[in-house]
């Protein structure tokens, strides 16, 4: 009882010293696992928070974005008045063109057609002459025959 050896030379406190760093090895296992475990969670946490960052920054660029764009249309609403008042400007004076025109066709018909009665006028007047010049001559030699 006092001093037996095992069968393999041993005592049998180192048996129970082997069960027991078989148990220190379950517990580091058990303990790696559970530092696995946290590392795992931070890295998720880590790719959470770098994804949440990259989404901070796109929503910011997208603001910025429509922040340009605004002032690029504030910045070309003048310019879009301008050409509105324009086409207003345009509008107005073409329709005063048209009258005009209007106005200077009836203006021009009204001259032509006086234009033709003179030209009547004068040819009228060149036939009476020529025509009494003619008769003047007719006549004229008619009566310078009877005298002879």
């Amino acid at each position: 009882f006092g001093g037996q050896a095992s069968q393999d030379g041993s005592d049998g406190c180192s048996s129970r010293q082997q069960s027991g760093s078989d148990g220190t090895k379950l517990d580091g296992l058990k303990l790696t696992a559970v530092q696995t475990e946290e590392e795992f969670q931070r890295e998720i946490a880590r790719e959470r928070e770098q994804e949440f960052l990259a989404l901070n920054q796109n929503v910011r660029m997208v603001n910025e974005i429509y922040r340009d764009l605004g002032a690029i249309v504030d910045e070309q609403q003048g310019q879009v008045d301008d050409i509105e008042s324009m086409i207003n400007s345009t509008t107005s004076k073409t329709k005063d063109g048209i009258a005009q025109l209007d106005k200077a066709k009836k203006h021009q018909k009204g001259v032509n057609k006086g234009c033709a009665w003179v030209l009547c006028f004068l040819v009228l007047v060149l036939l009476g002459v020529g025509g009494f010049v003619f008769w003047d001559e007719i006549v004229g030699k008619s009566d310078d025959d009877d005298d002879a």
